[in-house]
Order: C-alpha cells, then sequence, then structure tokens
C-alpha cells in the first residue's frame, strides 16, 4: 500500500477565555464532521502544505501556525496508507469560510467548543489527536 503523508490542522479562535474550533462536515468518500488536513504536494514543506490546504478546503488566509503536536492522524483510505502530522493553528472566527471547490468534499462548516467537537468528530482517532492539540493549547493560554 502507497503510504502518502499530509497535513491536519486544529484551527481555533480564541473568544474572551474560550475556545472554538473548525470542524468540516465531509462528503466526498464519506459522511461525518473532522478536522481540515490533506497530502503534502511533491518536495513541500508541511507547514505551506497546511497553509495552502486550509486556503483551499476553507478560504482562511489570516492565520498563524503556531506549533506542531506531538501526534499523527493515521489511516487507510484502502488504496494509501495517509499519515497526517497535527498542527495547532490560530485564526479569527469572524473571517469567512469558502467551502466551494472544484471538487466539493465539505458542505458545511462550524466552530464549536470543546465539548461539542468530541462529540460530532467522526473517528476516534481524530478524537485523541485533539486530546493531544487541548493539552498544547492548555499550555500556551495558561
Amino acid at each position: 500500500m502507497k503510504e502518502v503523508k499530509g497535513v491536519l490542522g486544529i484551527v481555533f479562535s480564541r473568544k474572551k477565555n474560550e475556545f472554538f474550533f473548525l470542524i468540516l462536515h465531509r462528503v466526498l468518500n464519506w459522511q461525518g464532521w473532522e478536522f481540515p488536513k490533506g497530502r503534502i504536494d511533491g518536495k513541500e514543506k508541511e507547514e505551506n502544505a497546511l497553509t495552502r490546504e486550509l486556503e483551499e478546503e476553507t478560504g482562511l488566509k489570516k492565520i498563524k501556525v503556531l506549533k506542531k503536536v506531538n501526534a499523527r492522524l493515521n489511516f487507510s483510505t484502502g488504496k494509501e496508507w495517509r499519515t497526517n502530522n497535527v498542527y495547532l493553528v490560530q485564526a479569527d472566527m469572524n473571517e469567512e469560510i469558502n467551502l466551494l471547490q472544484e471538487i466539493i468534499e465539505h458542505d458545511s462548516f462550524k466552530w464549536a467548543k470543546e465539548n461539542e467537537v468530541l462529540k460530532l468528530l467522526s473517528f476516534e482517532n481524530q478524537k485523541e489527536v485533539f486530546a493531544k492539540a487541548l493539552i498544547e493549547i492548555k499550555k500556551l493560554f495558561n
């Protein structure tokens, strides 16, 4: 099975002392909630792939990549084995989200609080990387 490297962004916005996380509702190949993610093209650097994927999937341009989390999201598509490094990304939840792409991957989005994210995420492995990311976020903002 071919291995494909990628990135996943835990995108969050801070309003007063509350954190809101961007999750996307996927409709391409399966249906459910996930974090923005995508493959690294060729010799592209991880952070460049991350900012490109976020802009392609959400339209977000005003982002700040804070750090790489010590976590990986691994999964199989049936044809490929995907390994995604996880990053914390700060954004402004007032910036417009645009999900329109040539091929529609996502049909809606939500800025959700921690508990709602955990309820909505479709896969356990995304919940696990989210838990690790939360620890890092709390270290950064305490």
